[in-house]
Order: C-alpha cells, then sequence, then structure tokens
C-alpha cells in the first residue's frame, strides 16, 4: 500500500537528518511501474513533503510500461536520471529471453527525455546465449546515434538460471568467475575479448558524446581527435617519472573486426 511507502521514506527521512534538499531516494526496482499510479501517487506526497526532494531508479525501470506524457511527470516531481533497460535490441534475442522490447517506442522515450533535459542511461547485456557480435555491434551503434548513454553489463550466470541448472558448474569453477567484470564466456556465445571490445566501444560512444557537448581537457580532446580520425580506438597512458605524462596509444587486444563494424 502507497501509504506504507510514504511511512517508511518520512521514518528514514528523519532518522537521516538530512535537509531536505538533499533528500534522494534510490529506487532499485523494475517493477516499480506495475503500479504507475500507485507510484506516482507515492512521488507526489513525498514532492508535497519535502519540495526538494530528488529521485531516480538505479535498477532501471521497464520501458515498456513508460509512455512519452510519463517523462516530463518524472522530471517535475524530481527525478535527476532515467536509467532504463533494453536487456537486448535483436528480437530473435528477446524470443529467447522471453522478453518483451519496442526499439522504436524506446527510441522516442529516450527522445522526450533529451528535450525535458533529463539524462538517460540505456542499459544491454552482453554475453547471452545466441548472441552474435553483429548482434552486439548493432545495438551499440543504436545506442550511440541516440541522446542516452550507454550502460553495458557483462552476463553471468547464478544457479538455477536456465541453462545453469547444475550446480557443478559454480562449484568447480572460482567464485570470482560469477561476476560480471569478470568477463567470463559462461554461454560461449562471445569471447572475452569479444565482450570487453563490446564494453570498450560502449565507453568510447559515451565518451564521444560527453566531449562534443562539453569541451574537456587538452590529452582527452587529443584522444578524441585521435579516434574520430583513424576509426580505431585508443586510450591515454600514464608516463614519465610518477606518471605525471599522459600518452596516447591504440587499445591493444581487441576483436578488430567489431571495431571496424563499429566505425563503418
Amino acid at each position: 500500500p502507497v501509504e506504507l511507502w510514504n511511512n517508511e521514506v518520512i521514518r528514514a527521512a528523519k532518522e537521516s537528518g538530512e535537509p531536505s534538499d538533499k533528500l534522494h531516494l534510490n529506487i532499485e526496482d523494475d517493477n516499480i511501474l506495475f503500479l504507475k499510479s500507485d507510484f506516482f501517487g507515492f512521488l507526489k506526497t513525498l514532492k508535497n513533503l519535502y519540495p526538494d526532494i530528488s529521485f531516480s531508479a538505479d535498477n532501471g525501470l521497464d520501458y515498456m510500461l513508460l509512455y512519452e506524457e510519463d517523462i516530463p511527470r518524472l522530471k517535475d516531481l524530481g527525478f535527476t536520471h532515467l536509467n532504463l533497460s533494453l536487456a537486448v535490441l535483436s528480437e530473435e534475442s528477446r524470443s529467447n529471453e522471453k522478453r518483451e522490447g519496442n526499439p522504436e517506442k524506446l527510441e522516442g522515450l529516450i527522445h522526450r527525455c533529451k528535450t525535458v533535459d533529463l539524462p538517460v542511461t540505456t542499459h544491454f547485456i552482453c554475453g547471452l546465449a545466441g548472441d552474435s557480435t553483429g548482434d552486439i555491434i548493432k545495438t551499440l551503434r543504436f545506442l550511440d546515434r541516440l541522446p542516452t548513454q550507454t550502460g553495458i553489463s557483462n552476463f553471468y550466470p547464478v544457479p538455477g538460471l536456465e541453462g545453469f541448472t547444475d550446480k557443478d558448474l559454480f562449484l568447480n569453477a572460482a567464485p570470482g568467475l560469477a561476476l560480471g567484470s569478470s568477463v567470463y564466456p559462461w554461454t560461449a556465445a562471445l569471447s572475452s575479448k569479444q565482450m570487453i571490445t563490446a564494453f570498450r566501444l560502449a565507453r568510447w560512444s559515451n565518451f564521444r558524446k560527453r566531449i562534443e557537448k562539453i569541451p574537456g581537457s587538452e590529452i582527452e580532446e587529443e584522444l578524441y581527435k585521435t579516434v574520430i580520425s583513424n576509426r580505431r580506438l585508443h586510450t591515454i597512458i600514464k608516463i614519465g617519472k610518477k606518471g605525471r605524462d599522459r600518452k596516447i596509444i591504440p587499445v591493444p587486444n581487441l576483436d578488430e573486426l567489431m571495431v571496424k563494424d563499429f566505425f563503418q
């Protein structure tokens, strides 16, 4: 019930002792929009109590339950950033993962966010069973042309997930391999090298959009021009005494075909 949500946040706000302009509520629940009318009522009640409160939902919102008219409402009620979950772009992969999706609708929502100056990050999963390098590059290029940051998550399994019901898979493997940051090829759909390449391309896309909007440092501007002119990923490394100097070098150990396809 919405009153329980309100009471819990009010209690937490009082216990925090923070002034109202410092209160920020981050909601970690993809399913919150299934109760959309209650959800907006909840936000409105808190906004009335704490006019300066702000909100975010870092675990992503189900964009299939959002409409373009919801975007300015979220902005007006105090949302500072939207995290939307694309999960997978490919229709075949969506079917395999039993997920709904509508890329055209997502694109419209992202553009609506831009009109109200609401920053947005769109997340997708890399390394699912059935993934191909072509699918991943298509997803990266789709997000690269939109006014959104790209959030990329490398696939990792948990015991009981379809395809990972055999617990021996986990008992006989190092626990660290079950972290997304390990970039372990659990499904064998993509290699670690390919997933790392996708991660670097996503980071380049975010960097490019930032530099084209807000000028960076001298070395960042040089990096931008180098990548644009060479159509190949480069990075900045520290050199010299105590690493005070910087140097731009090509990124090693990439899947060159993926990079070529991204920059085509």
